[in-house]
């Protein structure tokens, strides 16, 4: 198993509504997402090709939970939860 490399980081900001991020040039032609919920409540992610609007029956991330996930052809990733930050890190391994 390869060790998670990351190339790129970014940081979401829940404030209640969808927050879309585009993956710079680098982050889009990685193959893995890893990502963090670093609050104390639920956020839902989306991910996918142009801009993402995030809805609340999307991936759901539990507070401080993380996940290494195949990002596919998505070239941004968007959150929604009432409070927190989502961190993001595109790259490859697991």
């Amino acid at each position: 198993m390869m060790q998670f490399t990351p190339c790129a980081n970014h940081q979401l900001v829940m404030t209640g509504s969808s927050v879309n991020q585009a993956l710079t040039a680098p982050g889009a032609a990685v193959t893995g997402l890893y990502v963090y919920n670093g609050g104390t409540v639920a956020i839902a992610l989306r991910w996918g090709t142009g801009s993402q609007t995030a809805v609340a029956t999307d991936f759901t991330l539990a507070p401080g939970a993380y996940f290494v996930l195949n990002k596919g052809l998505a070239d941004n990733v968007a959150a929604i939860g009432a409070s927190g930050t989502l961190y993001i890190s595109p790259g490859e391994g697991q």
